[in-house]
């Protein structure tokens, strides 16, 4: 639907106010927008003459379209009951769907410490073919998100949604607000980590000549870098690594998050740490709504079972190497 669309529906005036409220509390809300739009028209198609719609409504709504993939069909769902919600806070009497969608959890792919670092080699060697300011500004802005992705554990929504406001560099950490699950908390910088972006925020202010709201600005700076600009570029510079054409599954942004749980536990593993006390405090530190959670993605590691099968040296003496038949 186009970015212009205009609004007509009996629901309009209720988009644009859910719409305010999230952007007014730092949420981005365009790909939101977007479905919302069509649900507007929906409204229309089928002739809503007032705001308080019932499930019977819904029905064409909430079925599964031809080719739709079931994370499309949940985010539909999902944005039209946050649409219900806002509704009936104002008492508007509309029916707040529980459907729920299936996704399944596929298998991410872990990127290995040669991957790691082969990514970075191809990201730094990815620079600009042309003069223009925002070329450079964005090639050093793709060198600082990506590596704080990856040294934190962030999500690429919570970094390209980053105010300025919530970087606390002088105390080494950022505050997260409203992440998934509306929860908060404060994620703490690697020494390193705290001193790039001192001379990345410098940097930004230079060369802008002011400080923006967003540390990571797209190329309007009134506005913040996008998902899906991060998801593009991560895609290049993979494929600019002899890794790209080895591996089956694709990695994508979101492995610099699975692969930084991976290498925290890799590490306690190493050091003798105990699981059972750093766990929760990673759990913490990610977001996450509990230990499990963290755990999950790290059951999928085959680097994992290469490292307990290295550490473990109880199993060897209890069942000792198995001789051949005979010998």
């Amino acid at each position: 639907m186009h970015k212009d669309y205009l609004r007509k529906s009996v629901v309009a005036d209720y988009i644009s106010g859910l719409l305010e409220e999230k952007r007014s509390m730092g949420f981005s809300y365009v790909f939101e927008e977007y479905l919302l739009n069509e649900f507007d028209n929906y409204c229309i198609i089928h002739g809503l003459e007032n705001p308080c719609f019932d499930r019977d409504f819904l029905e064409e709504w909430l079925k599964t379209l031809p080719d739709e993939s079931p994370s499309y069909h949940g985010q539909r769902i999902s944005f039209i009951r946050q649409l219900a919600l806002y509704m009936n806070g104002l008492g508007i009497n509309a029916y707040i769907p529980v459907e729920s969608v299936s996704k399944g959890y596929p298998v991410p792919h872990f990127l290995s410490s040669e991957e790691i670092n082969d990514f970075f080699i191809s990201l730094d060697n990815d620079t600009p073919k042309v003069t223009a300011t925002y070329a450079w500004r964005a090639w050093n802005e793709y060198r600082v998100i990506f590596r704080l992705l990856y040294s934190c554990g962030m999500r690429n929504s919570e970094a390209c949604c980053l105010r300025t406001e919530h970087v606390a560099l002088d105390r080494g950490f950022l505050e997260i607000y409203h992440s998934k699950g509306r929860k908060d908390r404060l994620v703490y910088l690697t020494d390193d980590m705290q001193e790039l972006l001192i001379q990345y925020q410098k940097y930004l202010s230079d060369t802008l000549g002011f400080i923006p709201d967003w540390f990571f600005p797209s190329p309007d700076p009134s506005k913040h870098i996008h998902k899906s600009t991060l998801d593009s570029r991560f895609n290049r510079v993979w494929s600019g690594t002899q890794h790209a054409a080895r591996t089956n599954k694709k990695p994508t942004v979101h492995s610099l998050r699975h692969s930084f749980v991976v290498d925290r536990m890799n590490s306690w593993l190493e050091s003798g740490l105990s699981f059972d006390e750093m766990l929760p405090y990673l759990s913490k530190y990610l977001g996450h709504s509990g230990v499990e959670e963290s755990l999950y993605y790290y059951h999928l590691s085959e680097e994992a079972n290469i490292i307990i099968r290295r550490k473990d040296r109880i199993i060897g003496r209890v069942l000792p190497e198995v001789s051949k038949y005979g010998a």
